[in-house]
């Protein structure tokens, strides 16, 4: 195996060494710095396209619709009758016949269910404050 111990010097690096010392520096010409700060100066002046984008539903449009769903399911289950007074809606409910009474819902998932939409309701306000904070200063 040809190995080059740790003091010994190898011939192609004395050859690199001497070929790096021998190159010139390169210079910019005269006029890099000026043309340089112009094009700096240009950028800073043009003024970024800022599009704002606005949601396809507005908070308006969600409250309403969210208002309507839930008052057809108050109605729905209010009524006394069940779907069966809705009968286009009365083949769909035929269909489920799920009893959640005999489902055990561990106390430890409802803890943490419970910390969970805490902690969910709580980001939405931290992210709509710091939303609108940011939309104010521009």
């Amino acid at each position: 195996m040809n190995s080059i111990k740790f003091n010994e010097t190898d011939p192609t690096d004395d050859f690199l060494k001497e070929a790096v010392r021998s190159m010139p520096l390169e210079k910019p010409g005269e006029d890099f710095l000026p043309s340089l700060m112009e094009k700096i100066k240009t950028k800073e002046s043009v003024q970024p396209t800022v599009i704002h984008a606005a949601p396809i539903i507005p908070a308006k449009g969600w409250v309403l619709i969210t208002s309507i769903v839930v008052a057809l399911l108050a109605l729905l289950f209010s009524t006394g009758q069940g779907p069966q007074y809705f009968p286009f809606v009365s083949g769909w409910f035929s269909k489920i016949s799920i009893d959640f009474s005999s489902v055990p819902i561990p106390k430890l998932f409802m803890v943490g269910l419970i910390v969970f939409l805490f902690y969910f309701v709580v980001e939405i306000v931290f992210i709509s404050r710091n939303y609108r904070s940011e939309r104010s200063t521009k």
